[in-house]
């Protein structure tokens, strides 16, 4: 249900999941609503026992994400990747 609540909540980004993996995605670049949906699951998922695991947790953009985000994710630069 959270994810679908996500959905609904976020309806400009793509989110798909796929066992423990979910994807947040932007078609229109925006990268600030990506990091809202980001900070909006993370007490949800952390209220029924997931936690994101930084070492699986990666950012793809030429926009760098919000400092509290960064500090949970790995940044990668999607020129060099």
């Amino acid at each position: 249900p959270i994810l679908l609540e996500a959905k609904a909540a976020f309806p400009n980004l793509r989110i798909r999941a796929y066992m423990d993996d979910i994807t947040l995605m932007s078609d229109r670049g925006d990268a600030d609503e990506v990091a809202r949906c980001f900070r909006w699951l993370q007490p949800r998922f952390e209220n029924i026992g997931l936690f994101f695991n930084q070492k699986k947790c990666e950012w793809f953009s030429s926009i760098p994400p919000p400092e509290d985000i960064r500090r949970v994710i790995t940044v990668k630069d999607p020129r060099t990747e």
